[in-house]
């Protein structure tokens, strides 16, 4: 409701969000904040579902503790970027005793959108989890 008016009726407001998510604001160039925000204001319907369903079904299982006996069985690298205003690196920390094989690496100087800030670190990170198979 709220959140779906802002999306379509204030573009500013997606652009505002992407350049603080970044660490280096110069990143997006401008036709990149005009897509961006062009795709919020015709997905902010989708978006606000999406938002509600976690809300609504995920935060109360997550308090519940519906997967605290739930592992994660899986190889799994989880990157974090050390400037994320998101995700801060201090939640991503506290997994390895749901995992059997968990890496979290926290990569210097990026912000929230990795594969953009910092794709070789991204590529990296797959190619090693990949090709060991861990």
């Amino acid at each position: 409701m709220v959140g779906r008016a802002v999306l379509r009726h204030w573009p500013a407001f997606t652009r505002f969000l992407l350049r603080h998510q970044v660490a280096d604001r110069s990143l997006w160039q401008a036709g990149e904040l005009a897509e961006f925000s062009a795709a919020a204001q015709g997905g902010a319907h989708a978006g606000q579902a999406l938002f509600c369903q976690y809300v609504i079904r995920e935060i109360p299982a997550l308090l519940r503790g519906m997967w605290r006996e739930q592992r994660l069985t899986v190889p799994t690298v989880l990157l974090g970027g050390e400037r994320d205003n998101v995700m801060p690196p201090s939640m991503l920390a506290g997994g390895k005793g749901h995992a059997d094989d968990l890496t979290v690496r926290i990569v210097p100087g990026v912000g929230h959108f990795l594969p953009r800030e910092s794709p070789h670190a991204v590529a990296e990170a797959m190619k090693e989890l990949f090709a060991t198979g861990r």
